[in-house]
Parts: C-alpha cells; structure tokens; sequence
C-alpha cells in the first residue's frame, strides 16, 4: 500500500463531507486539522476512521499519538500506513 492510495481515499471522504456543506473544493495539506477545519467533528472523524479500517483491512489504535496532531491530514495518512504495516 502506498501514501497517494491513503491520501486519495481520505480525500474522498473529504470530499464527500464538503459537498454536504455546500462548498465546492478544498484540498487538505499535510497540516490541515481536519476536525478544526470543521470538515469532521469528532463522531464523523471516527466514522472516517473506521472507513479506513475496513478499506485497508487494518486496526487503527489512536491510543499511541498526540490528539493534536492525529487529526491532520498528514499524520492520519501517517499513522494508518504505519498501521498497514504491522
């Protein structure tokens, strides 16, 4: 599994919370707190990562990172490829 196959589902799922706000674009950089940002609150933010769960077959443990930074872009990419490979 690579990170482009990671970035490309969770902008997805990104792009799906956006339309139900009615905006029209928003491209997520590795620091874009996706929670603050208001894209997920914290039940969508789990719903997104059980999603990612299920599409690449893996256990997410949250448990081990920094709340602060879990919810970026960038780390939650990081945290799930590092979950793949386990």
């Amino acid at each position: 599994m690579d990170k482009s196959t990671v970035q490309n589902f969770i902008r997805a799922k990104i792009n799906e919370r956006i339309q139900l706000m009615g905006i029209n674009s928003f491209s997520p950089e590795d620091s874009t707190d996706l929670v603050r940002e208001g894209i997920f609150d914290s039940l969508a933010f789990i719903d997104l990562i059980t999603n990612c769960e299920h599409e690449f077959a893996t256990e997410i443990n949250l448990e081990n990172y920094n709340p602060r930074e879990f919810t970026t872009y960038g780390k939650l990419t990081e945290i799930i490829l590092e979950s793949i490979k386990k």
